[in-house]
C-alpha cells in the first residue's frame, strides 16, 4: 500500500511539472493545457500576447497580437487582426470600465451565459480595459455561465 502512495504522488508530481513546464517561456512558445491548444509567437523582438474567443461550444479564433506598453485586453479588440473578423460591443460603466457585451453577435445573457475572460489561466474580475497586459500572456474570452467553471 506505501508502494502505491509513492507511485501516484511520484505521478502527480510528474504531471505537475510537465504542466508547469508547459507554460510561457522565453523562446515565445505558449501551451494552454486547457484547450490543447498552442501559439507560436514567431517574432521575439516584439512583444505580443495571445488571444483565444471561445463560444462555449468552439474555439473560433487564436491570434497573435503586437502590444506596447500599457496595452489593455481591451485593446486587443482595437488591434486591426481581431476588428476585421468580429464584430465586438462594450459598455463603458462608470467606476468600472468597459465591459464586453458581445463578441461576433454573441449577446451576454443568452442561455445564461455571459462573455469573461481568463489571463494565463486565471480568471479575471475587473474591467477589460483595466487590465494592464504583459509580453506573453495568454488571454481566453469565453462565452459561459460561471466564471467558477473549469476552462
Amino acid at each position: 500500500m506505501k508502494t502505491i502512495k509513492i507511485l501516484l504522488f511520484s505521478f502527480a508530481f510528474f504531471v505537475s511539472g510537465l504542466l508547469i513546464g508547459f507554460g510561457f517561456s522565453k523562446s515565445g512558445f505558449y501551451y494552454s493545457s486547457f484547450y490543447n491548444e498552442s501559439v507560436v509567437f514567431d517574432d521575439f523582438n516584439q512583444e505580443k500576447a495571445g488571444l483565444m474567443i471561445d463560444t462555449g461550444d468552439e474555439i473560433i479564433s487564436v491570434f497573435d497580437i503586437q502590444i506596447d506598453s500599457g496595452y489593455t485586453v481591451y485593446d486587443l479588440f482595437l488591434n486591426e487582426k481581431v476588428k476585421n473578423n468580429f464584430d465586438v460591443k462594450s459598455k463603458n460603466y462608470e467606476g468600472v470600465g468597459s465591459l464586453i457585451e458581445s463578441i461576433g453577435g454573441i449577446k451576454n445573457g443568452e442561455k445564461g451565459r455571459y462573455w469573461q475572460y481568463w489571463v494565463n489561466g486565471k480568471y479575471s474580475d475587473v474591467a477589460a480595459d483595466k487590465y494592464i497586459l504583459k509580453n506573453g500572456d495568454f488571454v481566453i474570452w469565453k462565452f459561459t455561465s460561471s466564471p467558477f467553471k473549469q476552462l
